[in-house]
Parts: structure tokens; sequence; C-alpha cells
């Protein structure tokens, strides 16, 4: 589970941390007592300990070549902060415009956001540009109905974003969303569990390969 509760449990051992616990460095250790609600749920029974030993394992590095070899090149971050310890749309509504304005949960994914947003501040600034790559969905178009835009700032990833990185002509920022739902023969590429990672390795790999192959796009 990452409900905002759930994360609570995972990082502080209980759902509902004071001030004081939440001041404190989390102790890490409320995942399998996490697990182990959300499983009971799911399951209708009280789950094994052989099940619940499943949320604290691991892949082994040569599972994920793509990542592994990243990680071995480049900049490794071993440090990670969420604005907001639980589930997608807060979080993505920090990535697009620096606040959920009080949303901790996914609200059926139609929150009433009003405010402005990275992209507007790019539409301010002349000489600046965006665009937006998506599989299947546009959270840029689902949480922010009334965000200033053009047919030309929201394409499909395939068929546009190869060719915009061949031919020089990526925005100034530029934000790809992967598949969601993995409609239309397109598997899920988000790596969001349940789903198998394969296919978001290869979705970094194909963003990676598309731009080191062209050496002006990647300086810059």
């Amino acid at each position: 589970s990452h409900s905002l509760k759930e994360t609570n449990m995972q990082l502080f051992g209980v759902t509902k941390p004071t001030p004081a616990q939440s001041a404190q460095t989390p102790s890490m250790n409320g995942f399998v007592a996490s697990f182990r609600t959300a499983l009971q749920y799911d399951l209708k029974r009280a789950p094994t300990n052989s099940e619940l030993q499943q949320v604290m394992n691991v892949f082994d590095p040569a599972q994920l070549p793509v990542l592994s070899t990243l990680a071995k090149n480049f900049v490794l971050c071993d440090r990670w902060f969420a604005d907001v310890p639980g589930p997608t749309m807060p979080n993505r509504a920090f990535m697009h415009a620096a606040t959920s304005q009080g949303y901790t949960y996914n609200a059926n994914w139609k929150p009433d956001f009003n405010c402005k947003t990275l992209y507007d501040r790019i539409n301010a600034k002349k000489g600046v540009t965006w665009r937006s790559y998506s599989h299947d969905q546009d959270d840029i178009l689902e949480l922010y109905p009334y965000l200033e835009k053009d047919e030309t700032n929201h394409v499909p990833f395939e068929g546009n974003f190869l060719s915009d990185v061949s031919g020089d002509k990526l925005a100034t920022y530029s934000f790809i969303t992967p598949a969601f739902l993995g409609k239309h023969g397109t598997p899920i590429n988000s790596m969001h569990a349940p789903a198998d990672v394969r296919p978001a390795e290869k979705l970094v790999a194909d963003v990676y390969s598309a731009l080191v192959q062209n050496p002006e796009v990647f300086k810059k």
C-alpha cells in the first residue's frame, strides 16, 4: 500500500505519527506490518510468513541491466525524499506545480487544482517551450484543465520523441509520462507494482539511447 496512512506505518511504525515522531529520523521498521494489512485485505485471510517476506525482497542488479548500468556510470542518489509520503497524484502535482494544494490522496484523479504550474511559468517567459510526451494518459491535461496550452504541447511518445531528438527539436522542457494503464497493446512501463519492470527498463534504455546517439542534443 502507498496511502499516506500506510506509508507512515512503513516509515514510522504507526499510521498517525505525532509531531515529535515525525521530527525524528524514521525507524523504517513497519514495512512488513503494513504489507500484512494490505495482504490480509486482498487475500481475505491471514498471510503466511513466506508471503509477508516478499515485501523485503529486492532485484539483483543483473535483473535490471539498464538501471544498473546507468547507476554505475552516472550520479547515483541514495537519499530520496517525497513531497507527500503517499500515493501517486499528490506527488505528480508537486512535480508539476510544487504543491498538491493539501491533497494527500488520489481524489479519484479529479482534484480541484487551480494553482499555477511550471508550465504557466514557461508560457510566461519568451524563448522557452515545453512539451509533454505520453503513452496513454497525460496527467498534465487531467490535473490542470485551465492550463493554457495547444496541441503541440501534448503529443504521443510514439513517433514524436525519437524524431524530436534526432532532429534537435526538443522543447526547453520535456516531460515523459509512461504507460499508466497499458491500453492498446502497450505494456505498462512505469515500474508501478505489480507490473513487469522490463518494459520500463526498455523505455529508459530507448530514451537514453536516443539522446546519447545525438551528441549535440546530449550536450544540452
